[in-house]
């Protein structure tokens, strides 16, 4: 039987994007985004997917992208149209952060 941080070690693996893809994806689980920071390029479309037991949100700081309740097994797509930092959390859960910078 895996345990169930060697289970998440694995899933991450296994949700690795190739080179020269352009869905990157980002777990949520354990009330973490994992990986916390991200570089992507303008138009990577960044996927997050709950693999936690509870609902999570991806609210940026700025507002522009609120995802909405996201339910265990659910995932939410966002597509960089611009380069930049992009900080984000859980607007359920106050120590969820996350930090993504898109760039040309």
């Amino acid at each position: 039987m895996i345990c169930r941080s060697a289970a998440l070690f694995l899933a991450l693996i296994a949700l690795k994007p190739v080179a020269g893809a352009a869905d990157v994806h980002i777990i949520m689980a354990h009330d973490s985004f994992l990986p916390a920071t991200l570089n992507v390029h303008v138009g990577d479309t960044v996927v997050w997917l709950n693999k936690d037991l509870m609902d999570h949100t991806v609210t940026s700081e700025d507002g522009t992208v609120e995802s909405g309740g996201i339910s265990p097994g659910k995932t939410f797509s966002y597509t960089f149209k611009k380069p930049g930092d992009f900080g984000y959390d859980c607007s359920l859960h106050a120590n969820m952060h996350g930090d993504i910078k898109a760039v040309p």
